[in-house]
Order: C-alpha cells, then structure tokens, then sequence
C-alpha cells in the first residue's frame, strides 16, 4: 500500500510539470531544401497552384508551375503530421490526408520492424518505430484556400486517456470529393461525411468494404463511386471492387465475368481511374503477384459494360515490381480513349499509336528523364498538356504532354532522414588541402550527403544523393579517415573507405578458436548469410530490426590529440572496433577497415534472441574506453558485455550478463516494450538511459518512455522510471544521447521523440524505498530545443567528437563536439554549444563566458600573410598568440581600446608549412574570453 501511495503522489508531482521553456541551445538548419521526399499527393486547384503532400515533408505550394515553393506553415506549424497521403480540392475547401504506413508493408509484415504477425492497430503498446513512413492524425480541413487549417474532426477524435492513434484514420489511403461529401480511404473501411468531416459514417456495403483497406475511391458520372477494397485471406492477397450509384450511399460488389475471377480483381493493389473530359469513361488496371501490372480495363457507366484495353508484347512493364507501392493511373483530361500508367516506367496508350514507352529513368542529364519510381500524376485545370509527376525523389513538370520532364525539387526541405553522421577532416597532400566537413543523413530513398558533395553552393542546399539504397544507420570512422559502416536493407553490414561514395561488403568467415563457453552456432553463423529458412530466403522475413544494431567503438588516448604523427603510430596508438548484431547474436569485427585477413570477424554471445519473435533494437558503448558494450531487444531486455574487445580473457558466461534479469525474478519488468536506444552518460558511465518507442508503455499506471539506472556496471543493476517530462503527450521516444553544456560542464540529455527535441537536466532519484525507483527530472532543465521541430519527429542524434588533419603519411586529432540531428521531414540541424566529453567524475572546467567577439582568419590556409578580422562591439583589450602545435609561441602582439572591425595582418616570417593556432584573448569592462582559430600555413 505504501509502494502505491508514493505511486501516486509522485503521478500528481509528475502532472504539476508542465512549464517548458524554449531554445536552451542553439541550433542552425542544414537543410536540405533540395530535396524532396516521397511524393504521395499532387493536386491544381482552379487558380492553377500545385499542392504536393510527400512522405515525410509536409505540405507544400507553388504558384508557378514547381518554380518556387513554399511550405504551408499555417499547416505545418499549427497542427502538422508531416506524412501527407492525399489531397483533394473543392472550391475553396482543401482537405488533406495524414499517414503512410499502409503504403511501404502491409501493418503485419515484418519490414517494419514489429514482432512476427504483430499488428499495431490491435497492439498499440509494441511499436518499435522508424518506419517508412509515421501513423496519421486524421484529414486536415482547410476553409479558406489554405490560409488556415483545423483538425477538431471525427477523424481525430480519440478518447480522453486512450493512446494516440487509435482508430481507422492513421493510415489515409486516399481522399475524393463528390457533391459536397468528402470520401475517406482508410486502412479499416470506407467512411464519407456531409459537413466537412464534424461527423464521419462508414459506407453501407459488404463487411469486406467496410473491414480492410481502401486503397482507392473515384467519383464518376451520375452519382457513381469505385471503390477498391485490399484484403488478406491466408497468404493470398484479394481487391475487391465495389460501385455505388447513390453518390456512396450504398456500395455492391462488381461481379461482372468479364474482370473478376475468382473473386479477385488484382493480386497486390487495383488502380481506378476517371476520365475529366467524359466521365462516363472509367479504367480500371491491377497488378499481378509479382507487382506488374496485369490486365487493363475500360467501364462504360452509361452503358454498364467492361471491355479489356489490350497490352501488347512481353516488354510491357510499366511497374517493374513496384506495383505494391508506386502506381499511377491518369487519363488525358482533352482525350477519354487516351491513358498513362506508370511506376517504374511511364507508357501512354492512344487509339492511333498503342503503347508507348515515353521518357526514361537513367540519364537525368537529358529532357527526356523522370525520377522513378512515379507515384502519382496531377493535369493541369485548362491546359491538358502541362502536368506534375510525384517521383521517389523528385517533383517533374511536363508541358507536353508527357514526352518530356523538368525537375521542379528546388526549395522542398522535405526530406525524411532516419540517421545521420557526420566527419570533418582536412587533407593535405601534394600541397593541396581539401576540407571534408561532411554531414551525412539516409532516408528512405538512399543517403545524402552535405558540403562533400557540392562546396560551390550554401551548406543547406549542398545536399546531393550518393546513394540510392536506404540504408538504416551510417556511421563514420575517426581512426581510419573516410572509412564509414553502414547498415543495408538485408541485414548484413557494409564498408566505404571513401567517405560514402562507394560501399562495398566485407564480411569474413569467424576466425577460431572464439570466445570460452559458447554455445555452437545456428544458421545465423556468417555475417552475411540470408535466413536459410524463410521462405524468400532474405533477412527482411526474418525480421530485421527497424533501426539498425552495430556501434563503432574508438578509443583515442587523451596524449594522442592535438599532436602529429605518423598515420601508422597513430592507429597503433588508438583502437577502433566494429559491434554488430546479427539475428540472434552478437559479434566483434577487427580491423573492420583494413584488408583481407585483417577483417576478423568473431562472436561472442551465444543466442541471446530468436531472431522472430525478438530482435535486437539498440546498441551502445561505453565513452571511457572499457569497452563495455550494452545491447537492447525488443521485449524490453538488456545485456551488458564486459570487456567486450578483449576475446583473448573473454568468456561468454562471465561476460556477458542480462541486466534486467533481477527484475523479471521478482515479477516487474521493464515494460515489456520495444527499447529504442540505449544512452550513456559520458561523465557517469554507471548512468544508462533506456528510452521506449511504445504508444502505451504503462508501469505501474504511469505512461512512460524513460527509465535509467545509476548502477549500470554493477552485478544487480536497479532500474527507476523518468516521470513528468512535460508536456508528456502520449509519443514514442526514438533516440537519445548524452552531451555536454558547454558553459556549465553539466551532462544534458537530448531526447528525439516523435515530436521534437526535449533537452533534459538534472534527472534525480526521489530516494524512495520502492522498485522500480522513481527518477524526476529538474523542471526548470527541460526545454524544448528547435521550435520548426515542435511537431516533426527527431530520428537520430549523432555527436561528433573529433576533427582530423591530414598531412601526408602523418595525422592529428581534435576535439569537436558537435552533435547533429536527423528528422523526419525538415532535415538536419547542428549546434556547436557542446564541449568534449571528460573522463568520469573529472571535475568540469571554470565557466568562460562568451564574447561579445567575432573573429575570422583569411585566406586559411595562407601561403604567406594571412588576415585576422576582429569585430568588437564594445571597447576592449585584445592579446593575439600565434602558436605551433608543440607550445612554441611565434608571436605575442597586445591591442589596446580595439572597437570596431579591426583586419590585423598575421606573421609569416620564419614560420615553417604546417597547422598553428590563433588565440583571440579580449578583455573589456563586461567579461573576458578567448577564441582559438586553427590556421594552416602552405
């Protein structure tokens, strides 16, 4: 009884938290806003202006045929899901469609990253997260041509205390709009409404309509609605088509022979499609299992007959085997008799020509390209030569028809990464210095890169795509300079040893003897190795973790920064291992970027998972080089492996050890979620964060997504659970990350959650004698950093610690921390107002406050004098040192009553070729700092 007193006194403490404050940091935007995402709707209004809703970026506008965007912020700020599906347009009522879950699986399969047969909808409380694609909020209604927007509808009306997301509206398949009566397509039904969505009725028709997903809902003449249903009987997927003469009043199913066989109209997904200039003329086309398009049909309303549009030869493809997903079906508005379908390529059919392969999608230098795959077609409302193609990648305008493209991405911020690193590294050789302060994010069309990629343009618009595959995390080397791992979507891991513009595969046979004591190996014995028995033969069936699981884990000595040596004494000097988690195991990988035999690859847990039913979620290492490694699942246990680089003293029954084991004994558990990530605290290596991505992770009648011990090292770890991080709204938390304040040297946790970045201080034990203990956070420490990000979900925090210079054969290393953040829809941020992590328990620095100081060294690097630009505010004292980096200094020069800009020249006499360092120590009456600048000298 006393357990549930202090329960609940702290649920009322917890509930008292609710005043944030804002932008404790700063951040700045690296964009991109050159690339768009997944472009799942396209619409003209009357006046001619384009809406496009992606997958992942929100909703965007141009006036100007793609010239020039402009994100809806009246949208986006105010209420935003950013995972728009559909849009459709009357008068001056917009309504837009939320969630693209549906779109990328089916919610029982297991690319996902759920359990095997676990469907969210019915499970709220296992969602693991990273998906392609975020549940919806409901359809969105603006009145007013877009000016304002609301969402007070029956599609989001969930009840008071009930998790978020529930009900048929999270994944909005497609919206039409008939005499007034908006259709909704949702995964569990169709619904329409009579008064702009203030209620919602489920179309009156067979229990097939009703239950499964509607893929499509076309209005037609005279009052008649097609519609198609998706459902799953067994393993065979089954559309039916149903029709509705009453404006939807009533749906039958279409049994005419001519189409339907077996009860079946397309074995993957069924595309209908209305002619504009006679609406009397509908086409109708599915797919075949193996996502290609099958037959063609035309219905004739007036005359209630179907007849089949012939495809003529074997190289007929339209699809490829994207049928599931991009699909697109349009008739020319000036011509009935006249079609496109497109996917992976684009055909168009006419009464005089037949088919015709039109465009092509691998040489984007010509008119002629148009990203694949299509998603969706939107015709010009006058002029049916002009219309807008919706691509993986891309936005393209035709203004002929078709036969030729133009890229319209320009000013799009919408990409959705899922991860992100980054690596800067100066190079010198042969006299040339080449800078690589590279920022590198993968979404799901492939992988971006920012500065490596284009130097000429601005850091937000120098994005460019280097890879077209989705990799599910990335990270980059510190040791081994542009070497970078990545995680595929089979399963397996890959190298690049050029910064990410080439990958390859690098696994290695186990090398024996391995570790003491474990247990002979399964199936899952060869890194790469496909799961023998599924029956694709693939990992993807396996499944696979929604994130990927490995860590690169560097040690560099504290002796080793800051000086020069040999690229060879330096990587002797250092250590640099690769962790990976196959389906059930985990492994080590040394020399993860060397050649041959010095890739060796050896496991050292025995199953610690199934591979099915559980799969590894999350994976961290230790920052003070013990090399502890810590391993999640998604039932919510942990692992920590002691000493996990040391194979030579390691013993799979010593060193590996199930922290939460003590808790499941005594009958709690840690919720029993999926765990998201797992966070250490660089300063605190005993603290470990465990943070969850359920809907409805519930402990003790408390909603929570945080917990944490403070004995993480220790034989029986004790647990607590983080309450009141305010606001608390109902949402997942997908990733975290200790840094720390660069003022106050006080270790901060940044917190992404499915709606913004929350920055959390000072989280404390209350002392009271219960398990699991209960941790609350300082109130005046939570903040919610990035305002853009209040409703945009944070995917991936990434610190970057070090800078290297390269000169030659020889190597130096700095610390950098700067830590970026991934997004799912507005791109990357950085902040720099982070300093380098210290050993644990090392006492912080004084405070240095900041100068009211501005300073800047150009050319860099020189080849001679160089200039150092001061500007200064108030009036100040201003010492320059110019210093090498063995402590010799080359010149001490004192400025007295500076103010202003000053451009003050930098010595170069006698100075030997090489890197030096520029401190800017002011003194004025308010404050006194210092600034360091690195200053190459050619």
């Amino acid at each position: 009884m006393r357990q549930n007193l202090y329960s609940i006194l702290l649920i009322i403490l917890a509930w008292s938290l609710t005043g944030t404050s804002y932008a404790q940091y700063t951040w700045k935007h690296l964009g991109p806003d050159n690339v768009n995402g997944i472009t799942r709707a396209l619409v003209f209004d009357n006046a001619a202006n384009i809406y496009a809703g992606s997958q992942g970026g929100g909703l965007y506008r141009s006036q100007n045929l793609g010239d020039t965007w402009e994100r809806i912020t009246s949208y986006d700020d105010s209420f935003c899901n950013p995972n728009i599906t559909s849009i459709a347009v009357d008068g001056s009522n917009i309504y837009v469609g939320t969630g693209a879950t549906q779109f990328s699986d089916p919610y029982v399969e297991r690319r996902l990253g759920y359990i095997l047969g676990w469907d969210y909808r019915a499970v709220k409380f296992g969602f693991t997260g990273y998906l392609d694609g975020l549940p919806g909020g409901g359809v969105y209604v603006s009145t007013d041509n877009g000016s304002s927007w609301k969402v007070v509808n029956a599609t989001n009306s969930d009840p008071a205390g009930t998790p978020a997301y529930q009900g048929p509206f999270t994944d909005i398949q497609k919206l039409a709009v008939s005499n007034g009566r908006v259709f909704i397509a949702s995964h569990e039904g169709l619904y329409f409404s009579d008064n702009q969505l203030e209620s919602v009725q489920l179309a009156n028709g067979p229990a097939f309509l009703q239950q499964n997903v509607i893929y499509d809902v076309e209005v037609a003449a005279n009052n008649t609605i097609f519609v198609v249903a998706h459902g799953i009987n067994g393993t065979e997927t089954l559309d039916s088509l149903y029709i509705s003469t009453d404006n939807g009043s009533n749906f039958t199913a279409v049994t005419d022979e001519a189409i339907i066989a077996n009860g079946r109209v397309g074995f993957v997904r069924t595309e209908v499609a209305v002619s504009p200039s006679d609406p009397n003329t509908v086409y109708l086309a599915g797919t075949q299992a193996s996502g290609e398009v099958g037959r063609i049909f035309r219905y004739d309303v007036s005359g209630g007959n179907w007849t089949q549009v012939g495809i003529s030869g074997p190289t007929f493809a339209p699809l490829g085997i994207n049928g599931r997903d991009a699909f697109a079906l349009a008739v020319y508005p000036d011509n009935p008799n006249e079609i496109i379908i497109a996917g992976d390529n684009w055909y168009s059919l006419s009464e005089a020509e037949g088919w015709q392969l039109i465009g092509q999608g691998f040489q984007p230098a010509l008119s002629t390209f148009r990203e694949p795959p299509i998603h969706t077609i939107a015709f010009h409302p006058t002029d049916p030569n002009i219309l807008a193609v919706g691509a993986e990648r891309d936005i393209f305008i035709s203004r002929d028809r078709g036969n030729t493209f133009a890229s319209r991405k320009r000013g799009m911020g919408t990409h959705p990464f899922v991860t992100a690193s980054a690596v800067k590294v100066t190079n010198t050789e042969d006299g040339e210095t080449t800078e690589y302060d590279a920022v590198f994010g993968v979404g799901t069309t492939g992988g971006y890169v920012n500065h490596l990629f284009n130097t000429e343009l601005p850091s937000n618009k120098s994005f460019g795509r280097i890879t077209g595959v989705p990799y599910s995390d990335l990270q980059f080397s510190t040791v081994f300079p542009g070497g970078v791992i990545a995680q595929g979507t089979d399963g397996g891991v890959v190298r690049s040893l050029d910064y990410g513009l080439t990958f390859e595969q690098f696994y290695n046979i186990p090398v024996n003897p391995q570790v003491r004591n474990l247990v002979p190996a399964g199936s899952d014995t060869i890194i790469n190795q496909s799961n023998a028995n599924s029956e694709a033969g693939n990992l993807l069936d396996a499944p696979t973790p929604a994130k990927a699981v490995f860590a690169i884990d560097e040690n560099i000595p504290e002796d080793l920064l800051d000086r020069t040596l040999t690229e060879e004494e330096f990587q002797n000097a250092a250590e640099s291992y690769l962790f990976f988690c196959s389906q059930k195991y985990v492994w080590i990988c040394q020399g993860a970027f060397g050649d041959g035999l010095q890739v060796r690859w050896n496991r050292i847990t025995s199953e610690l998972v199934d591979g099915l039913d559980e799969v590894f979620t999350a994976m961290a290492v230790a920052p003070d080089g013990s090399h502890t490694l810590y391993v999640a699942s998604s039932l919510g246990n942990i692992w920590r492996i002691d000493n996990a680089n040391d194979l030579e003293n390691f013993d799979a029954d010593v060193n590996v050890v199930q922290m939460n084991a003590s808790l499941s004994q005594s009958g709690l558990t840690l919720i029993g979620n999926s765990i998201s990530s797992l966070a250490i605290d660089p300063q605190n290596p005993d603290r470990l964060v465990i943070t969850y991505a359920g809907y409805g992770a519930v402990s003790q009648g408390v909603t929570t997504w945080l917990w944490i011990t403070d004995d993480a090292t220790a034989d029986v770890p004790v647990f607590g659970e983080v309450r009141g991080l305010a606001p608390a709204s109902n949402q997942p938390i997908y990733t975290s990350e200790f840094v720390i304040d660069g003022n106050s040297g006080e270790s901060v946790l940044l917190l992404g959650r499915e709606k913004g970045l929350l920055s959390v201080r000072s989280i404390t034990d209350q002392g009271f004698p219960i398990i699991p203990k209960i941790y609350l956070p300082d109130e005046n420490g939570m903040v919610e950093e990035i305002g853009d990000l209040s409703n945009i979900q944070v995917s991936d925090i990434f610190t970057r610690k070090y800078a290297i210079t390269t000169d030659g054969d020889n190597v130096s290393v700095s610390k950098d921390y700067t830590t970026f953040v991934a997004t799912y829809g507005r791109g990357m941020y950085s902040s720099a107002d982070f300093s380098p992590a210290r050993k644990g328990g090392e006492r912080p620095e004084a405070e240095v406050p900041v100068s009211l100081l501005e300073s800047f060294v150009y050319p860099n690097p020189s080849e001679g004098v160089a200039t150092l630009e001061i500007r200064l505010p108030e009036v100040s004292e201003v010492e320059i040192r110019v210093i090498d980096l063995s402590g010799k200094v080359y010149s001490n020069e004192l400025l007295n009553e500076v103010n202003g800009v000053v451009k003050h020249p930098l010595p170069a006499e006698g100075m030997a070729p090489g890197m030096y360092l520029i401190e800017v120590m002011v003194n004025n009456e308010s404050q006194s700092s210092i600034t360091t600048h690195k200053w190459v000298q050619l």
